[in-house]
């Protein structure tokens, strides 16, 4: 996977937390929200990190070594057309933007509107020279869903010339779903998706 941001809107959803905060739970819930995308956000979904999640999520949880549990309940879209998703963590080090990091899964593939499920480790992903820091997540600037077509380009008009498929946006957008994803620590099993999902 390549680099493919290349802007990011100036939007911090991470309230910087005390050191000594930690997780309650070797299991985690990032998020559980319905969602609708527009063209008004280029190609991606920002999502805020749980409230009660700490600010390091390597100790006394190994989250990083952990997995991560996805599920995607696509609801509406204008076409039944084929695209790819994929969780991405973007960090600001320094907080000067020099030594930025970026850490995604691998894509998905959704065919149509239903539900669909994958899960992963975080120490698995690709990044963008280093990983983000999974014990400073007060350094986590964003965490978000990147849009892809099924030729693996960016479906954002952030990416530019070959790289982007913007031009098929109104077969994707706008886009509703139900985004649910678990973070599971290292060593423990997950519960079911029949713990979070009515």
């Amino acid at each position: 996977m390549r680099a493919f941001i290349l802007f990011i809107i100036p939007i911090v959803f991470i309230a910087c937390k005390k050191d000594n905060e930690i997780s309650g739970s070797p299991e985690l819930l990032i998020v559980d929200s319905v969602i609708t995308t527009t063209v008004d956000d280029h190609g991606f979904i920002y999502i805020s990190p749980p409230v009660n999640g700490g600010s390091n999520w390597i100790s006394p949880y190994d989250f990083y070594n952990g997995s991560f549990e996805f599920r995607y309940e696509i609801i509406q879209y204008p076409s039944q057309q084929t695209f790819l998703v994929s969780l991405c963590i973007w960090s600001d080090v320094v907080g000067n933007w020099e030594q930025h990091r970026e850490t995604c899964t691998k894509q998905v593939t959704i065919t149509g509107k239903g539900v669909y499920t994958s899960q992963s480790s975080p120490s698995s992903w690709w990044n963008l020279n280093e990983p983000v820091d999974f014990s400073r997540v007060n350094s986590f600037y964003s965490l978000g869903m990147a849009l892809w077509c099924d030729n693996y380009q960016n479906l954002s008009d952030w990416t530019y010339g070959t790289e982007s498929c913007w031009n098929q946006r109104n077969e994707l957008l706008p886009m509703t779903l139900r985004l649910t994803v678990v973070a599971v620590a290292n060593g423990y099993t997950f519960r079911g998706w029949e713990e979070y999902i009515d």
